[in-house]
Formats: C-alpha cells, structure tokens, sequence
C-alpha cells in the first residue's frame, strides 16, 4: 500500500471533504482508476464480479471534483458486508447503512495524505443502481452536447454551494434523471 500512496501524492487526486471544487479532466484518471481496480481486484477476489469506473472522471473532457467513482458490482451485498475487512485491507471506509441514504449499495471512501480520493460504490450486479450509474456515463461519453451542459450545470452548482456537497449533489439529480431515462430537461 505503500507504493499506491506514494504515486497518488504526485497525482491529481484529494479534495477536501465536504468541499466542491471542480477541476478540468485529467488524462491520469483512467490510469489510476486502473491501478485502484488491480488493487481491489486483488484485495475482493471473486466478490467482485465487475469494476467499473463511473462518475464524471470516467468522461473524457468533463470537469470533475478530483475524486474517483469506482463501482464494484457483486453477487450479494450481505456477503460483501460480512466481508467488508477486504475492503479495509485497500484502504477503504463504510459509511453505516443508517447513514447512507441510497438504497442498494454500500459506500466506501478513501483517503490518501488527508484528502478524499476515491468513493467506492459496492452494488449488486444488475441493479437500478448499477444500471443507472453504468447508463448515465455512457450517455455522457456519447454525448457531447449533453455532457457540456452537465458541465455547466455543475460549475454554476459548485459555485452556488462550494462548502455543500450534499446541496450539490440534489442539484444534478434532475439532470441525471433525465439522462438516465432520456427525456428531455
């Protein structure tokens, strides 16, 4: 683990938590959502039926919080649970269940130096969650014209509520809903 946080001090990773700030895509995303998936890979073994890497650094051109999604999709929630000491071993933290709001998922963080680097999204293999977050990705990556104003959309959000990630984040959901289920905003 050693050598995981000695690369992400160099990289363009962290963010303070609870804090919004946006920064322009990084070509060292999909590098080091790499590397991260080889660690969990390792770490999970056959829990992990597939890793993806989701959120806006998963998109090429957009801005970002400089913090990566990865969702981990397994055969059972209960069993990854009961096994959450693996994910432990990666670096990760699980949010309680009676703290996280989403229902279908298990949500981890990681910290690197301080700062916030990485969320970990644990779902069933198949699930709305899943199919949702794999959904909207793809329709940004396709795109663009949607993706722009995604991005302007974020900016003026992160601008609004710099300090307020939860404000932030109930102020993309209309336009994530409507991607998600192609209707028009």
């Amino acid at each position: 683990m050693r050598k995981q946080e000695q690369r992400l001090e160099i990289a363009p990773l962290g963010l303070k938590r609870g804090s919004v700030i946006l920064c322009g895509y990084s070509k060292e995303w999909p590098r080091l959502f790499r590397v991260e998936r080889d660690l969990l890979k390792d770490g999970l073994g056959k829990l992990a039926i597939r890793i993806s890497h989701v959120g806006s650094t998963a998109v090429p051109g957009l801005c970002a919080k400089p913090i990566l999604d990865i969702m981990v999709e397994v055969s059972s929630l209960a069993r990854t649970e009961k096994a959450c000491s693996r994910l432990e071993r990666c670096g990760y933290k699980l949010k309680p269940r009676k703290e996280d709001p989403v229902p279908g998922r298990l949500f981890c963080s990681k910290d690197v130096n301080g700062l916030r680097c990485f969320h970990l999204h644990v779902t069933e293999a198949g699930s709305a969650f899943c199919k949702e977050h794999l959904r909207f990705r793809n329709v940004l990556r396709k795109d663009p014209k949607r993706a722009q104003a995604y991005a302007r959309l974020k900016r003026r959000l992160s601008k609004q509520f710099p300090d307020d990630r939860n404000a932030y984040i109930n102020g993309k959901a209309k336009f994530i809903s409507e991607a998600v289920f192609n209707r028009e905003g």
